[in-house]
């Protein structure tokens, strides 16, 4: 087939040329065929018409022993076929957070070249770890959730682990007795005319309890811990502004 390759717009026609050999060949009939009729068709004298954008194999076949032969055509211009997701991975599949901290998850819908790429997200437990459009996991507080990505065509998902900890320490808050027994005294001058929701977790980062101070609270609130057997805790504090934590011992 001569050329092996041609490029075109949407509606232009080219005339292939096929040469059977040996050129005194008694029959020299031949027939054409196009795999993807839908970008670019073929008549019987190996006439080409552009259809729409994209790529597809012509081939030419000798009625005399069935041998083949092929040329590439590319066609350019006009509206480009639709090309339909059928996956999506997101990436990474795991990730450790900080308290506070944030991370950018990337959700990549299969194939590269689908048309429409755009995907939501979801968190299962956003008081651990909420997401926005974008992907941007936060760290709100301790425990494991799982992110999900939705594509928007064909719905198909992918998830991620997001486990936080309590990295982001505050000294702004201090505690009185240390290690506490059955009572501990928390230091909240320095959030003084802010609501305060102070959560307790154990070393596995499950909630225990929520002790929630109002906006009017004292600089000194006592909190009874004297239901919880002896280890070692992590105290979660938060307010509309921010979140921090600190590690307490129970005697």
């Amino acid at each position: 087939v001569s050329p092996s390759e041609v490029n075109l717009e949407v509606g232009e026609t080219f005339l292939l040329t096929a040469t059977t050999k040996p050129a005194n060949a008694t029959n020299q009939g031949v027939s054409w065929i196009s795999n993807k009729p839908e970008i670019a068709t073929i008549d019987n004298d190996g006439l080409v018409t552009a259809v729409a954008a994209g790529a597809v194999d012509v081939t030419v076949a000798t009625d005399d022993g069935g041998y083949n032969s092929s040329a590439r055509i590319n066609v350019s211009g006009g509206v480009p076929p639709e090309v339909s997701v059928y996956n999506v991975v997101v990436s990474p599949s795991e990730v450790t957070l900080g308290l506070g901290e944030t991370f950018l998850l990337s959700a990549t819908p299969k194939p590269s070249n689908a048309t429409n790429q755009i995907v939501s997200w979801f968190s299962n437990t956003p008081e651990i770890a909420s997401i926005d459009a974008t992907g941007l996991v936060t760290a709100a507080g301790l425990g494991a959730t799982t992110v999900t990505v939705t594509t928007v065509d064909g719905g198909y998902q992918a998830s991620a682990r997001v486990t936080v900890v309590a990295a982001a320490q505050s000294s702004d808050i201090s505690m009185y007795p240390i290690p506490a027994t059955g009572k501990l005294n928390v230091d909240l001058s320095t959030l003084m005319g802010k609501e305060v929701e102070i959560k307790l977790y154990n070393q596995s980062n499950k909630l225990l309890e929520t002790f929630k101070v109002d906006q009017n609270h004292q600089e000194v609130n006592e909190l009874i811990l004297e239901n919880y057997p002896k280890g070692y805790y992590y105290l979660l504090f938060q307010t509309d502004e921010n979140v921090s934590a600190k590690p307490i011992i129970i005697n």
